[in-house]
Parts: structure tokens; sequence; C-alpha cells
């Protein structure tokens, strides 16, 4: 099938022993004529065309379960896919049963797309409003890591992309600081 590895000691992305920068898309999956429902197969299709046009090679799926044909594209024209999970506003034990099992399906469901190179089932602690202090929710993310890696030990799981980590295969960051901010956390790698 394809072999991925992120452990090769450089910390480099590898797709069959091939060093790859993976320069995603942030890809909503919204359409102007039906909401989160692609209009078509051929939609898809050309969505990722219109993402390898502009030199991305894959997208980080945003809050939503991507429909299998979108996968079944990617395959085919070689596009990277994070896959990724829709999440709760509020923390609860039926929150945490309800999303384990969509969870798990999703993974399951998917697990056979090459495409697919890293899970990530919780995005910027959404529906995890306590997770530094709140142990309760700090174990049901270390939990979603260990059981997507029982069903999948062959990707890397990030854990809660962009924000606090518990348990993670790699670490993701986001700053949305704007203008000038930016400018000097970009050239000097730093906060002032």
């Amino acid at each position: 099938m394809r072999e991925l590895n992120w452990t090769t000691g450089d910390h480099t992305f590898r797709l069959n022993g091939h060093p790859i920068f993976q320069a995603l898309v942030l890809d909503q999956g919204y359409w102007p004529e039906t909401g989160m429902t692609p209009p078509s197969a051929e939609a898809l299709k050309h969505d990722i065309e219109l993402a390898q046009s502009m030199c991305f090679n894959g997208c980080r799926k945003h809050q939503k379960v991507e429909d299998p044909r979108f996968l079944y594209f990617a395959d085919q024209l070689g596009f990277l896919v994070w896959g990724e999970m829709a999440n709760g506003k509020e923390f609860s034990n039926a929150y945490m049963d309800r999303f384990n099992e969509e969870w798990m399906a999703a993974v399951k469901r998917d697990i056979n797309h090459p495409s697919i190179v890293t899970w990530t089932p919780i995005n910027e602690s959404w529906g995890y409003p306590e997770l530094k202090d709140n142990v309760q929710q700090q174990n049901h993310i270390r939990s979603l890591y260990y059981m997507t890696k029982c069903l999948d030990p062959t990707r890397s799981v990030n854990d809660n992309c962009g924000w606090e980590h518990v348990c993670d295969d790699l670490t993701t960051f986001r700053d949305y600081s704007d203008g000038p901010a930016l400018t000097t956390i970009c050239k000097t790698g730093r906060y002032s």
C-alpha cells in the first residue's frame, strides 16, 4: 500500500521512504449550493484538483468526517488527508460516549484509504473548555489517542490539533496573531 514514517531521527515526515513537506490547506468542506453536503462526486474531485493547482499536496479536514468519495479521489490523485471529527460544545459523559462511538466508526470506515496520513480527533480543545486543569477531559483525549492507535498503529495521531496536547505523536501550534506581532514571531520564533 504505502509506508508512513515520522520517526526517522530527523523528525521528517516520509512517504514510502521519501521526505515530503506537507503543504496542507484547511478544508472546511462547505458548499455554496448545499452546505456541508457535496453537490456531486465531480465537485469533490474538482476541489482536490483546485488545491493541487495552487501547490497544496493535501488538506486537514475541519470539523467533519468527509464523504468517502472525497477520500476515493484523494487516493487516486495522491492528495494527503488529515482525518478529523466534529467536536461538541459541552463536555459530559453523554458526549464522551457518543464521540467515542462516532470517532471509532469513522476510523474503521476510512482506515483503508492510503490518502489519510494523520488522525485528528479533537480541534483546538472544542468541547474541552477546562482541558488544562480537568483530569477527566485530559483522560478522555488520552483514551482517544490510544483507541485510535489500537485501531490504526500505522498513522500518526494529533490528539488536539493546534491547542493543548495530552498524548500526541506530533505537536501542532496555532497562532492567530496579526500584522507586526506575527512578523516578529515568524522572524524570531519568540513572543515578546
